[in-house]
């Protein structure tokens, strides 16, 4: 998740859960997991700031709540001229990074939810080089004859979902989402993404005790200037917890296969 394209306004909560993260979410999440929840904006914000170094941030979001929909659009412009001395070539360790996100989610029933995501994000920045730690702890800021690395990156991502509550307690879910992302650096190293995930389960809540099943299936591809590289990704998962007061009694097994 590029997390600096989610907009700060736009976030209702972050949940963070230790440990067994790796049977229900899978590839990259075998300590921890972390899931960010948005809400749905009602009415027009905005924010705007400034500092030192150049810094300049403008945030933007309005939308629609109704009673069977909401609706939310959200941009966002980020800019900074530079914390280190210029390099070699003049250049600053500056950067530009551009967000721009809409959804909609749709409630024809009191069981039913349909969504539909969209978002956008560009980044254009200078990373600097490496300095000696004397050289940092006399300035931090300073050059050290470096050429600063260049990097374009830019994703779009298109995501649909439905939920529904299939019976009192047991709730279905399905989302799809599919980027595409563009990454290249001044070395000359450029690739292209495209990266399709399903996600699909089932949940039961009875008193203390939850149980999810479900299944994630990943299919990646990136296109270098030489080179393809391919990663498949499916895996079958089942979760139990139980709660006793503040102590929660958790088992789970999952088992993924990769290509």
């Amino acid at each position: 998740q590029l997390l600096s394209a989610i907009p700060l306004a736009t976030i209702d909560r972050i949940e963070i859960t230790k440990g067994s993260g790796s049977v229900a979410y899978g590839d990259g999440a075998t300590a921890v997991s972390i899931q960010i929840y948005a809400r749905p904006t009602d009415g027009v914000q905005a924010s705007i700031s400034a500092g030192s170094h150049g810094v300049r941030n403008l945030d933007v979001s309005a939308g629609l709540v109704g009673e069977m929909y909401d609706f939310s659009i959200n941009a966002s412009r980020y800019e900074q001229d530079g914390f280190s001395d210029p390099d070699i070539t003049g250049e600053k360790d500056k950067a530009d990074s551009k967000s721009h996100s809409a959804a909609l989610n749709i409630y024809p029933t009191d069981w039913l939810e349909l969504q539909l995501g969209v978002d956008s994000t560009s980044i254009d920045t200078r990373y600097p080089g490496a300095i000696t730690m004397a050289e940092f702890k006399d300035d931090p800021a300073q050059n050290s004859g470096n050429t600063y690395t260049s990097q374009k990156f830019k994703t779009d991502t298109w995501n649909i979902g439905v939920k529904a509550e299939l019976i009192p307690g047991l709730d279905f879910s399905w989302d799809f989402s599919s980027e595409d992302k563009f990454s290249g650096f001044s070395s000359g190293f450029e690739s292209d993404y495209k990266y399709d995930t399903h996600r699909l389960t089932l949940k039961y809540v009875h008193g203390d005790l939850s149980l999810v099943i479900g299944t994630d299936i990943f299919d990646g591809v990136r296109i270098g200037a030489t080179n393809k590289t391919h990663k498949d990704n499916s895996g079958y998962f089942i979760q139990g917890d139980y709660h006793v007061g503040e102590t929660v009694f958790s088992a789970g097994v999952r088992n993924e296969s990769v290509e």
